[in-house]
């Protein structure tokens, strides 16, 4: 479930520089950015929720595999954990 959700970043620079001429102190500048970012999903294409059904499907069948409806390679049966 937890792909559907949307995911937080952020990121935090700080940078101090002196400056000296010939061993006299000169100026001192501090500078800070700090960035951030929210990223949302708007489309999935169903592959997120397939997983999350599969999930639950193995938690009612007490985590054991389960076969599903279609067959496997050369019409074994195809069984999911």
């Amino acid at each position: 479930m937890s792909a559907l959700l949307p995911t937080v970043s952020a990121n935090l620079q700080v940078n101090q520089q002196y400056e000296s001429f010939f061993g006299i102190p000169g100026t001192r500048q501090f500078a800070a950015q700090v960035s951030g970012a929210l990223n949302a999903p708007i489309y999935q294409g169903g592959v997120e929720y397939a997983s999350i059904r599969q999930a639950k499907a193995a938690t009612a069948l007490g985590g054991r595999p389960h076969r599903t409806d279609t067959p496997g390679i050369l019409g074994a049966p195809n069984y999911v954990r």
